[in-house]
């Protein structure tokens, strides 16, 4: 399919196991099957400096400067606009969910994914195996029961069961390719056994403040079991709460509210006959690690429809959720009979969880690919991970296929004469959905290496997920996307002509999500980018058996275009990062917005001050903002100075028609200075490890999923929410330093 270029932007202008269904009332699953054979934006917030706008972008690669081979970049980024193919990103797609490839089934993607990329014209690939540490824990046998006992039974005779929840997505699709259904289990990865029987209480998210509200209601929830809508805090986070609370377990289940809009109580048709949420669907989600001692409770995912009868059993217990606080409201189900009553339960009616895991020894399968680059000691780093917790069809292997038509892409571009400057390495990641096992190992062997090669790592997680582009991604990139985004059409044509940036708009999310967070918090320049559900698009089954092919070709991207679309951003943005040679970074980027991330920052200050727990702890400590403001103001006007350089050197190479080889390069020394300082830039925000400083090693970033936004300033603003003060000074000190730290390396 032919592809027009783009109208410049307005924007910028101005192993192989069987998940399988057992139906009936209880779910017992035999793992020797589940495993056989088990294979060892900027924001929009702006600096108010008294200096220009941050520096211009430097748009796409140096079009005048001759060809070091035979291949001129504006042939490649016709190749690239016209490379990817719909259909070819569909039959990748369709391959790697014809199979489970849950952490330790990964080797036989793995050889088929190694076997593509060598078709591709990628001869350099192999593929490196890590033990999982402990291994993954996965269920034997589960059961979530409602149970009643009568009046005057004794303790030792059975309880009537009035329901036993399905435990079942009960997903019909079978994968034209391998003739299955894929179906898991439905759990979180390492959370304990147990086998408890106790009242239940809902517990709307379970936040420290729900479980306030329901005190200040009288509700003791010591000895319960928590029905706990899923959305907000992680499940470490909501099963510490639970256990600190005295509860015994923990229901977890996704309300329509998760949904807004586009749900049944709104009028459309549950998948797969229509967009929202089929009722039966579960999020599947990382527990917490088995190195945990201190959590010991038991928790389970179930489906809105397996928890509607344990909420109806408490209407008309308890006070209603919408007597408590404005939080608790929003509940989506009373259409279905749902009174959200908070309970406890009446007295003889219990829930019976079961949970009995067992551990398994496996190793996990990243492959990866390399084009050596005519400086083959500066990479750039393009990685998607590869496993699921079901099919997958969105979440990852959309990024997946992606990938795939990049690299094939790239290698029709090879095949016509193209080398890059620079190295481009490419990692297709196994274990992530428990940990980012994969990522995590090659980075711990690899560190010496990367801190003296890498340029930038560039991850598409989710290529094809819904219509709104998303980047979560480090300031210094800002350059990049952008000229990436205007090249491209958007499959949005609504507007005619319109380009991914046109629709987009250019904001930039905070850095972090997916396999990005071990590079970012080792201080490597990252982003994480893909198309997302916007608020009008088809609900995204995230982590669940209808995340397959049904539902990409019926609603998540059904002709293909946003596929394609995130495999030609990648891909224009790894060969800009990869043939410039200075280094597309842009610093002032990275000022404005961490003047942004101070605005949110003093907001959550102003917040906590109000509060009558600030007063009584202020006098120890306070938290003054105003040196790290001057700090990052300080940075700005080095940066603009910064950048503005680095542009006129960009700018003297293109004008004097400068061929650049690995030698002449290396022994330029002003390109050598600005290149440097660029790629070591961000790990000045990157505390070591044996600092007196507590929490992520990013002072800017947080560790966060792609789906769900963490704070900037993590440890300020954590110390900040939880009356931390004197803990919360001494990280603003930490910032403020790691800030002056970034301005003295370019001002050097």
């Amino acid at each position: 399919m032919l592809h027009l270029q783009a109208k410049p932007s307005k924007a910028v202008a101005a192993l192989q196991p069987r998940f399988f269904t057992i139906p009936g009332p209880l779910i017992c699953i035999a793992m020797s099957l589940f495993l056989n054979p088990l294979s060892l934006g900027v924001h929009a917030s702006s600096a108010q400096y008294p200096v220009p706008s941050p520096s211009p972008i430097r748009h796409g690669h140096s079009l005048d400067i001759p060809a070091r081979n035979s291949i001129l970049p504006s042939d490649l980024q016709e190749i690239i606009l016209n490379g990817p193919d719909e259909q070819k990103a569909r039959e990748w797609n369709l391959h790697y969910t014809s199979e489970p490839h849950f952490v330790g089934q990964g080797e036989p993607l793995a050889v088929w994914t190694q076997d593509k990329w060598r078709e591709f014209g990628i001869e350099n690939t192999s593929i490196k195996s890590y033990p999982a540490p402990d291994g993954p824990t996965l269920p034997l046998y589960q059961r979530l029961a409602l149970l009643e006992r009568k009046p005057g039974n004794a303790e030792d005779q059975d309880d009537t069961v009035l329901f036993n929840a399905s435990l079942n997505e009960s997903s019909t699709f079978v994968n034209p390719v391998s003739g299955k259904i894929i179906s898991s289990p439905q759990f979180f990865s390492c959370t304990p056994n147990a086998n408890v029987t106790a009242p239940f209480v809902f517990v709307n998210y379970g936040t420290d403040s729900d479980y306030d509200d329901l005190m200040h209601s009288n509700i003791d929830v010591s000895g319960m079991i928590g029905i706990m809508k899923q959305g907000k805090p992680y499940i470490r986070s909501a099963l510490g709460e639970a256990q600190k609370r005295g509860m015994v377990g923990l229901v977890v289940y996704l309300d329509p509210e998760f949904d807004e809009n586009v749900t049944e109580a709104h009028g459309y048709l549950p998948f797969p006959e229509g967009p929202a949420r089929a009722p039966s669907s579960v999020v599947r989600r990382m527990g917490f690690s088995r190195n945990d001692p201190s959590l010991t409770i038991p928790v389970i995912p179930i489906s809105y429809s397996d928890a509607l009868p344990f909420l109806k059993a408490l209407n008309g217990h308890g006070p209603q959720a919408s007597e408590l606080s404005t939080a608790w409201q929003g509940g989506q189900l009373g259409y279905l009979g749902v009174n959200y009553n908070v309970g406890p339960s009446p007295d003889g009616l219990t829930m019976n969880l079961v949970n009995t895991f067992q551990s398994y020894n496996v190793s996990v399968y990243n492959v990866l690919g390399t084009i050596k680059g005519e400086v083959e000691d500066e990479v750039i780093i393009l990685g998607n991970h590869r496993d699921a917790w079901a099919a997958g069809a969105g979440d990852p292997n959309s990024g997946s296929a992606a990938l795939n038509e990049v690299i094939r892409t790239l290698g029709t571009a090879m095949k016509k004469g193209w080398r890059p400057f620079r190295t481009l390495v490419f990692v297709s990641w196994d274990g992530h959905e428990t940990g980012g096992i994969g990522s995590t190992a090659w980075l711990k062997e690899n560190l010496p290496w990367l801190s003296r090669a890498v340029v930038a790592y560039l991850e598409i997680e989710t290529a094809a997920t819904g219509t709104k582009l998303f980047t979560k991604s480090s300031p210094l990139l800002r350059d990049v996307i952008y000229s990436a985004a205007e090249k491209v059409l958007s499959p949005d044509q609504s507007q005619p002509g319109q380009s991914i940036m046109d629709a987009w708009g250019g904001q930039i999310e905070p850095e972090g999500g997916g396999d990005t967070n071990g590079f970012v918090s080792n201080g490597f320049t990252s982003i994480n980018l893909g198309f997302a559900p916007g608020p009008t698009d088809p609900i995204f089954h995230w982590h669940s058996d209808f995340d397959n092919i049904q539902w990409m070709d019926t609603f998540g991207d059904p002709t293909y275009e946003y596929h394609t679309a995130s495999a030609k951003l990648w891909a224009l943005a790894a060969t800009h990062l990869a043939d410039e040679p200075v280094v597309a970074f842009n610093a002032t980027a990275y000022a404005v917005a961490m003047d942004g991330y101070l605005d949110e920052l003093r907001d959550t200050l102003k917040k906590a001050t109000s509060d009558e727990a600030y007063q009584q702890g202020a006098n120890s400590c306070t938290v003054n903002l105003q040196p790290l403001k001057d700090a990052i103001a300080e940075l700005y006007q080095v940066a603009v100075q910064f950048d503005a350089d680095a542009a006129d050197l960009a700018a003297t190479l293109t004008g004097k028609n400068t061929i650049l080889t690995a030698s002449t390069y290396r022994k330029n020394q002003r390109i050598q200075d600005i290149n440097q300082k660029y790629r070591t830039f961000e790990r000045q925000f990157v505390v070591p490890s044996d600092s007196s400083r507590v929490g992520s090693s990013h002072v800017v970033y947080s560790r966060s999923s792609y789906k769900f936004p963490e704070p900037t300033f993590p440890d300020i603003t954590n110390n900040v929410k939880g009356g931390k003060w004197c803990d919360a000074e001494k990280s603003n000190q930490i910032v403020a330093d790691a800030v002056r730290n970034a301005t003295q390396l370019l001002r050097s």
